[in-house]
């Protein structure tokens, strides 16, 4: 290990932040709006249909299981982003409900 890899840091150093917090205290509501409008990273989402039957998820009652799925069932999920098995827990989730809103 090289020597020039090691930082060495003591609780007499001052970490020197460099958010000038003046400046943020001075922005009035109207500053930060107009910030908010030029920040490609706080767009709305363009679609958000998906908002209407949006729920919180009470996480506390999953149980670990060990499925066997078809390969490209399994392929398809992963190509949609990350999570999957919180895709497949989802549409799970999705036709229990329909089943027992058609019984119930």
């Amino acid at each position: 290990m090289s020597s020039e890899r090691i930082t060495r840091r003591s609780l007499d150093m001052q970490h020197k932040a460099k958010t000038d917090w003046t400046e943020f205290d001075a922005l009035s509501d109207a500053d930060i709006r107009a910030a908010i409008k030029t920040d490609p990273d706080a767009a709305p989402f363009a679609d958000q249909s998906w908002m209407s039957e949006a729920k919180i998820m009470d996480n506390a009652g999953k149980v670990p299981v060990t499925m066997r799925l078809d390969r490209d069932i399994v392929d398809f999920l992963k190509s949609r982003g990350p999570r999957y098995q919180t895709q497949i827990n989802n549409i799970l989730r999705s036709y229990v409900d329909y089943e027992r809103k058609k019984t119930g």
